[in-house]
Formats: structure tokens, sequence, C-alpha cells
């Protein structure tokens, strides 16, 4: 197996199948010694979700829901139903299927994330969100967090999950997604009393500004 990490470098998995099941899994080995199986779900010709530790040849073992460096960047947003807000967002990084394998609207996970941030985060959420084709469709709630101080930090938060609006238009090729914000305003014209102002993106900062960094960031996604 060939891996395409994000900054366009490519790592390889070698090894032998260790199992198929009937619901389109299997079970890899790698051939790297001491190496635990991990599981591919396919559909079709495509990859839907790959579980577990990856350990590749001559390297550092891949896992799901970790990376060296995320960035929080600057957006402003307006939704379908009128909402609008701010704030810096990891943008949806997390692919959840990745870890659940049935995720369902109404269901509550626990997650937990960790890393080293470089400035603090006064108002920390974990969001979870439906992605077609890159773009984000919707949220599918968040978890709200105490403030996390610049440094190494752990959080464990519970999510249910819940459609903000429902899209028109779905497909069922939609894929939920989990992603860090710092929330700085929101605005709700049907549900005032949710309204909450922290702060707002300077003028002259376009979206898409890294504001914030978080080194050997962690997400993991559990029932």
């Amino acid at each position: 197996m060939v891996i395409k990490l994000k900054d366009g470098t490519e790592k390889t998995s070698k090894g032998k199948i260790a199992s198929v099941s009937t619901d389109g899994t299997f079970t890899l080995q790698p051939s790297v010694g001491g190496s635990n199986t991990f599981s591919v779900v396919i559909s079709g010709e495509d990859i839907k979700s790959i579980v577990g530790s990856i350990s590749i040849e001559g390297g550092t073992p891949i896992t799901a829901g970790t990376f060296d460096t995320v960035y929080l960047r600057a957006w402003r947003w307006v939704s379908a139903t009128g909402e609008y807000g701010e704030l810096w967002g990891t943008s949806p990084c997390v692919k959840i299927a990745d870890f659940i394998n049935e995720f369902k609207v109404g269901n509550t996970y626990t997650v937990k994330i960790s890393g080293t941030v470089d400035r603090r985060l006064y108002h920390p959420e974990v969001q979870f969100v439906l992605v077609k084709k890159g773009v984000v469709l919707c949220g599918l709630g968040n978890g709200k967090m105490s403030a996390i101080d610049a440094g190494s930090f752990e959080r464990t938060i519970k999510l249910t999950v819940k459609y903000e609006y429902i899209p028109e238009g779905l497909d069922g090729s939609e894929e939920p997604f989990a992603q860090l914000n710092e929330e700085l305003n929101y605005h709700n014209p049907d549900h005032p009393q949710w309204d909450n102002n922290y702060g707002m993106i300077p003028k002259d900062i376009p979206d898409g500004t890294i504001m914030a960094t978080i080194r050997n960031f962690s997400m993991v996604i559990q029932k």
C-alpha cells in the first residue's frame, strides 16, 4: 500500500492480507517486524476508511487522527438558514469513519484531543461537520471546552450528533469529519439567545490566515 500524505510525500507499507470479511473489510498484516494488523474498509474500488496504526517501511507508523502540524485559520461563514459567525478552525481534518463504523444522528461520542499549541485558545470547541467534495455542508454538533493555555494540552469531551440544519440535495456521498475551532462570534436570527460575541477577526486579516499552530496534534473518536 502506498500512502500519500498531505504534504505530498509518499510512504509504503508492505505485507499480506490476513483476512477478508463479507462486509468488505480487509485485515492487513505489515511485514515490518512486530507490526500490528490494521483494517481497510473497501466499497467498490474506493477505500472508505482505514482503522488502526499503519507500520511503514523505514519510518514511524501512521495513525489515523494524528498530525505533525495543524493550523487554525481565520474563517468567516454564513449558513443557508441565515446564521453567521467567525472562528479559527483546523478545517475538516479528521475522518470520523476511521474511528466509527456506524455514525448516527442522536448518538454521543467521546472525543480526545492533545497536542502543543503556540497561543492560548479562549473558547475552543470540537465540531462534527458534514462534508462533500471538500465543502462543508452543515454542522453536526459541537462540544465546548474550557480555555486551552499555550503549551501542551489534553482534553476529553462528549459530543452528541445532530443536524444544525438539513441541507438540500443529500445523495449519500457526504462524509462526516471533525475539526477543532476557536469560536469568536455567532449569530442565530431565530434563536438570538444562542448568540455570543467573544471577538472578531480584524478586517485586514483575510480568510485562511494562520492564527494558531498545533504540533503533534491527535484526535481520537470513540463510541
